[in-house]
């Protein structure tokens, strides 16, 4: 079934190579193990639409899959140029602060996604939990 989302994907975008399909397309890319094909077309199609956010959030969200980090934080920059309340912006600066052990950089992140959505439940469920690894990190330093 994957295979042949891949498949239709990949025709549509052959028939349409300026088309938005790209993010999706490197999604199914990414998924199918062919990731620097994923990260090219998505690099293409970016190019192709500067103003489309959804290029770079995928770019983003996969770059930091494959633990490339400072790539994925310079989609994540370019994405709040583009809509400086992106959630999926902060919410990729939260995971690259996270998985960076800076929890203090992650936790403001995730706050600033509370400020523009402050019904987001599972971001403050897992704001409580950061800001309990944070203290009790801080609490076991040694002096």
């Amino acid at each position: 079934m994957a295979e042949d989302t891949l498949q239709r994907l990949f025709r549509f975008w052959e028939k349409h190579p300026d088309s938005v399909v790209t993010a999706r397309l490197g999604e199914e890319l990414f998924k199918a193990g062919r990731r620097e094909e994923a990260i090219e077309i998505l690099t293409d199609g970016i190019s192709k639409h500067p103003s489309y956010t959804t290029g770079y959030i995928v770019i983003g969200q996969l770059l930091f899959k494959m633990n490339r980090l400072e790539e994925a934080e310079n989609f994540a920059n370019i994405l709040l140029q583009l809509d400086p309340c992106s959630e999926a912006a902060y919410r990729l600066y939260a995971d690259i602060s996270f998985k960076r052990r800076d929890l203090e950089a992650g936790i403001q992140n995730l706050m600033n996604i509370l400020w523009y959505n402050p019904g987001n439940v599972e971001v403050r469920r897992e704001l409580e939990r950061w800001r309990d690894e944070l203290m009790e990190t801080t609490v076991s330093e040694p002096r």
